[in-house]
C-alpha cells in the first residue's frame, strides 16, 4: 500500500431508475434532485454490458460499464432487498430498457 493511500469503504446511497433505464443516485435520501453527489449526470443502464454477482452472501453486485464497474450492495446485506433489486433489473431487461446479460451465481 502507498504511504498516506485510503481504502474507501461502502458509502451509503439512494437509487432512483426509471423505466427507461436511467439510474440516479445521491447520498441524502432527502435530497430533492435525485442527482449524483459528485457530477449532475445520470448512469444510463443501456451502457451496462452485464450484471455480475458471485457473492450473493453479502448482496454484493457489479454493473459493469465497458470504461468502468460500480460495485453495489444491499443495505445491511438484507436478501430480501437484494432479490427486489435483481428483480427490477430483470424487468427492465423485459421491458428493452436494458439488453445487459445479468450474471448472478445461486
Amino acid at each position: 500500500m502507498l504511504p498516506n493511500a485510503q481504502l474507501k469503504g461502502w458509502q451509503k446511497r439512494w437509487f432512483s431508475v426509471d423505466e427507461a433505464g436511467v439510474m440516479n443516485y445521491y447520498s441524502d435520501p432527502m435530497q430533492e434532485s435525485f442527482r449524483r453527489a459528485q457530477k449532475d449526470e445520470p448512469i444510463l443502464l443501456t451502457k451496462v454490458t452485464t450484471i455480475t454477482s458471485n457473492n450473493i452472501s453479502s448482496t454484493h453486485f457489479e454493473l459493469n460499464l465497458g470504461d468502468k464497474t460500480l460495485e453495489l450492495r444491499a443495505p445491511e446485506k438484507d436478501q430480501a432487498v437484494f432479490k427486489t433489486i435483481l428483480a427490477c433489473f430483470a424487468k427492465l431487461k423485459e421491458i428493452g430498457a436494458i439488453t445487459c446479460e445479468i450474471q448472478v451465481a445461486m
